[in-house]
């Protein structure tokens, strides 16, 4: 039976990403799901641009 309710693992991924001002996004890859995390770059941490 399947519940649309999120499971722990997803309930702990998007709490640590809240912590990280970073963005979840979630899909279906039934039985289980597929998550993927993205936060934008703090200031100031940037990679330098090679052949600068």
């Amino acid at each position: 039976m399947a519940s649309d309710k999120p499971g722990l693992g997803t309930s702990i991924v998007e709490a640590l990403a809240c912590q990280f001002d970073a963005l979840v996004g979630t899909s279906d890859a039934e039985p289980s799901t597929i998550m993927s995390v993205r936060r934008p770059p703090v200031a100031g941490t940037e990679a330098p641009v090679k052949g600068s």
